[in-house]
């Protein structure tokens, strides 16, 4: 086809560029494009001349006085809120992410660090909580703990700073963008008794009904201007500064923001702290026998054995060497291990995981199944020399090897503790290997595996003991506590589930997100049923049952676990998961013994 010949003149123009924000990076497909140029008619075009500096200057203007205000602010606050404490240092850079709320949709914003920040804040609180209250329990330390950090607590502490007036929220729309003058307008006739003189200060008249007299529509615009702010945006903001703190200059720095805010602790460093509980820790003349098991299978070596000793003390034990019993060190164990954890997670390298992904991981390495799991796994082989008499040679002696887990080294006088002991190891037994291979390998966190184990919780309690007491007796080294952690495993399947992005969803959760993103979305429901010693749970989808799993009814655990074994085959049913080889089906019991629960 024949293109006809023009004769005349025409414009040739492209469209504005559509990029309008220059405060983020730079998209594809945002700036100017070959194809985007269009050719007019004179005769129907306008054109306005205009010099290119003062496009760019209109089209650039907006990101700057936005990167102006956002800097502006954020040095307001160090200047005026912040000024003679310790947290001026902090640079802008993380000040700016800490008061920047995610709804002002800017390129960095405050989840991140308020998640890295709830973790330090709440690791601090029980070490000062710890090193102040010696005589308090587990129970006490942890609900004086969670009022002291509670979302209300923090909101209320950053009400009286006035932190409310430097948090960056609204958001920036450059194509209706409009500066913001000091007064929007300037009246031609001034009110009698004000001057608009220039160089001269309006002098206000008071007015009994001065708001019911002023204009509706002004009246809406400052309802529109005063926005409500929640008490958890209040309380991130704060937990997000102290975030920042621990991300320059670490606890030191953390501690004094904290103290900024108070929040009703008495705050110390963390080496004074320190330094306060172990003054009261005293040495031991005859050590059990078996500590010597328990540091070689931490790879750890006590310099205050009475802390070791005080992390394998359950509660029933009565012996001559008795102790306090573990729960304060669990209490101090648990807040390191979370401490590890998500610090680990929130500096994964090439991640930038958001807070609901560092939360699945982190539930997915510090709940109670797992950590019972890594328990019953450590163990070592110990040599024992027995002797014995002989007609003919007389003494003789003779060497065994015997393995020795760590769970066997708790220190109790219960016939019961002894009872769930002995039945958990026999599950693991079943299932032990099943679930290593899973933990290590697989593409799916084992839930129902680990679930399957029915473990008791002191089994977890003991673990978190262990690492608490490890920290301090290094000496408030979370070094330390690292290398534990990896030398039973847990840093191990911390980095295997970052590297291979393993999917740690619970299955249940997964099975709702599945269901709620099919056209149309299913209807999903889980009925649980015990008969005859038996406990059945069946994943009903619209009404129709689909999978249904039935397991031996031993304690109340072995609903969850139905739960979540109908779950996951559901998901396999469905083809969300890929399907792995199993073993031969066992329910993971085989010959224990039933004790009547």
């Amino acid at each position: 086809r024949r293109v006809p010949r023009i004769t005349y003149p025409l414009v040739v123009v492209r469209p504005f560029p559509r990029r309008a924000n220059f405060t983020i990076p730079y998209g594809s497909g945002e700036g100017y494009r070959d194809e985007d140029l269009f050719l007019l008619h004179p005769q129907f075009a306008t054109v306005d001349l205009i010099p290119y500096d003062d496009l760019q200057y209109a089209l650039l203007l907006p990101s700057i006085l936005r990167w102006c205000f956002n800097v502006l602010t954020v040095m307001s606050l160090r200047n005026q809120l912040l000024v003679g404490t310790p947290v001026i240092q902090v640079p802008l850079e993380l000040l700016t992410t800490a008061t920047t709320a995610p709804v002002a949709q800017e390129l960095t914003h405050y989840q991140r660090l308020e998640t890295l920040g709830d973790t330090v804040l709440k690791f601090l609180a029980s070490l000062q909580l710890f090193a102040q209250y010696p005589l308090w329990h587990e129970g006490y330390l942890a609900r004086r703990k969670d009022h002291a950090v509670s979302n209300a607590r923090l909101a209320r502490e950053a009400v009286d700073k006035h932190l409310y007036r430097w948090i960056i929220r609204d958001r920036f729309v450059p194509r209706k963008w409009k500066p913001s003058y000091v007064c929007d307008s300037i009246p031609s006739n001034p009110p009698e008794g004000q001057s608009i003189e220039r160089g001269k200060e309006p002098i206000p008249i008071e007015e009994e009904n001065e708001v019911a007299t002023e204009p509706r529509d002004q009246l809406k615009r400052k309802k529109k201007k005063n926005q409500q702010l929640s008490t958890k945006v209040l309380a991130d903001v704060v937990e997000a500064l102290i975030g920042a703190a621990y991300e320059h200059q670490g606890f030191d720095l953390a501690v004094d923001c904290a103290a900024f805010f108070g929040m009703g602790l008495t705050w110390k460093k963390v080496p004074e702290r320190i330094t306060d509980i172990l003054a009261r820790s005293e040495p031991l003349d005859e050590p059990p026998a078996q500590l010597h098991l328990v540091e070689h299978l931490l790879n750890y070596t006590f310099t205050r054995k009475g802390l070791l000793v005080e992390a394998l003390t359950h509660a029933s034990y009565h012996g001559e060497d008795a102790a306090m019993s573990y729960e304060r060190l669990e209490f101090l164990g648990d807040c390191a291990l979370d401490m590890v954890v998500t610090d680990y997670l929130y500096h994964a390298e090439g991640k930038q995981y958001s807070p609901g992904h560092m939360h699945m991981r982190k539930e997915s390495l510090v709940n109670s199944h797992f950590l019972a799991f890594i328990c019953l796994r450590t163990s070592t082989i110990s040599e024992a020399t027995n002797a014995f008499w002989t007609p003919n040679g007389g003494t003789a002696t003779t060497t065994e090897h015997q393995r020795i887990h760590l769970y066997q080294c708790m220190m109790h006088s219960s016939h019961r503790v002894l009872e769930d002991q002995h039945v958990a190891f026999s599950r693991f037994e079943k299932n032990g290997a099943v679930i290593e291979q899973a933990l290590l390998h697989a593409t799916m966190y084992p839930w129902a595996a680990l679930t399957s184990l029915q473990a008791p919780k002191f089994l977890s309690d003991m673990l978190e003991s262990l690492l608490g007491a490890v920290y301090l007796d290094s000496e408030g080294n979370l070094d330390a506590v690292r290398k534990v952690m990896r030398t039973l495993g847990i840093m191990e399947v911390m980095e295997h589930i970052v590297k291979s992005d393993m999917d740690v969803q619970h299955p249940v959760s997964c099975l709702a997100i599945w269901a709620d993103q099919q056209e149309p979305k299913h209807k999903i429901r889980y009925l649980t049923e015990k008969k005859d010693g038996n406990v059945s749970c069946a994943v009903i989808v619209d009404e129709v049952e689909v999978i249904r799993v039935t397991e031996k009814y031993h304690s109340r655990a072995s609903q969850e676990e139905v739960r979540f074994a109908a779950a996951e085959q559901a998901l396999h049913t469905f083809s969300v998961l890929e399907e792995e080889e199993e073993d031969e089906e066992s329910d993971g019991w085989g010959d224990i013994p039933e004790y009547g629960w």
